[in-house]
C-alpha cells in the first residue's frame, strides 16, 4: 500500500507534502515491525520442534 500511495494520486486532496510522506514512512515502518514479528515466530515454531 505505501507504494501505491508513493506513485499515485489516491488521497491526493487529503494527503500531500510532508503528511503524504510521512503516512507513507509510518506504513513502511509498521510492514517491517510485522515482518519481523512473523519471521521471530517461525523461527521459535522452528526451535520448539
Amino acid at each position: 500500500m505505501a507504494y501505491f500511495l508513493l506513485f499515485s494520486d489516491l488521497l491526493i486532496e487529503r494527503l500531500y507534502g510532508f503528511k503524504r510522506h510521512l503516512f507513507v514512512a509510518l506504513i513502511l515502518i509498521y510492514g517491517l515491525y510485522r515482518a519481523f514479528r512473523l519471521y521471530t515466530l517461525i523461527q521459535n515454531n522452528k526451535k520448539e520442534e
